[in-house]
C-alpha cells in the first residue's frame, strides 16, 4: 500500500506526469520512485526471506560440519584400526616365528620319543629273540637227547637180540614171572 499510496503522490507533484520529459534531464521523481521501490524490495527480502536464507545457510553451515567431524572422527578411527592391524601384523609375524619354533622344537621332541620307543622294541625284539634262541636250543638238547636215548635203545636192543640166547630168555621170563608175583604178594 505504502507503494501505491508514494507512487500517487509522486505522480500528482510531478508536472510532466504521463508524457515525456520536460527539458530532457532525469526526472528526480522516477528515480525517488526507483528508490523507494528498491528499498521497499530491500524491506521485503529482509523480513520474509533473509530469514528463511539465513536458517538455510545455517542448517547447511551446520550439515557441513557435522560431516566434516563425523570424516574426521572416522577418519581417526579408520587410522586408529590401521595402527592396530599394523601392530597385529607385527605380532602375527612374531607369533609365527613363536609356533614355527615351537613345531620344530615338538617335532624334534616326538623324533627323540619315536628313537628312544624304537630302541626299546628292538631291544625287547632282541630279548625275545634270544629267550626264542634259547628254549630252542633247549628243545633241541632234549629232542637230540629223547633222539639219542631212542636210539642207544634201538642200537641195545638189537645187541641184546643178536647175543641173547634161547636159554637166556628162558632165564629172564622166570625171573619177570617170579618178581611180578613177589611183588603181588607184597601188595
Amino acid at each position: 500500500m505504502l507503494l501505491l499510496w508514494g507512487a500517487a503522490a509522486l505522480w500528482a507533484a510531478d508536472p510532466h506526469a504521463g508524457g515525456g520529459r520536460a527539458g530532457g534531464g532525469p526526472h528526480l521523481s522516477g528515480l525517488f520512485f526507483a528508490a523507494i521501490n528498491f528499498l521497499l524490495f530491500i524491506y521485503l527480502l529482509r523480513r520474509f526471506a533473509f530469514g528463511w536464507v539465513r536458517e538455510r545457510v545455517r542448517e547447511r553451515h551446520d550439515a557441513i560440519v557435522r560431516t566434516m567431524a563425523e570424516a574426521g572422527r572416522v577418519r581417526e578411527e579408520a587410522e586408529a584400526l590401521r595402527r592396530e592391524y599394523e601392530d597385529k601384523l607385527r605380532g602375527l609375524e612374531e607369533e609365527r616365528r613363536g609356533l614355527r619354533a615351537q613345531m620344530v622344537e615338538a617335532a624334534e621332541r616326538e623324533c627323540d620319543r619315536m628313537r628312544e620307543e624304537t630302541r626299546r622294541l628292538a631291544s625287547r625284539m632282541l630279548e625275545e629273540a634270544r629267550g626264542m634262541a634259547l628254549r630252542e636250543r633247549e628243545e633241541a638238547r632234549h629232542e637230540l637227547r629223547r633222539e639219542v636215548a631212542r636210539l642207544v635203545a634201538e642200537a641195545a636192543a638189537r645187541l641184546i637180540e643178536q647175543r641173547l640166547t634161547e636159554a637166556d630168555r628162558s632165564r629172564i621170563v622166570e625171573e619177570f614171572a617170579r618178581e611180578v608175583g613177589d611183588a603181588r604178594g607184597r601188595i
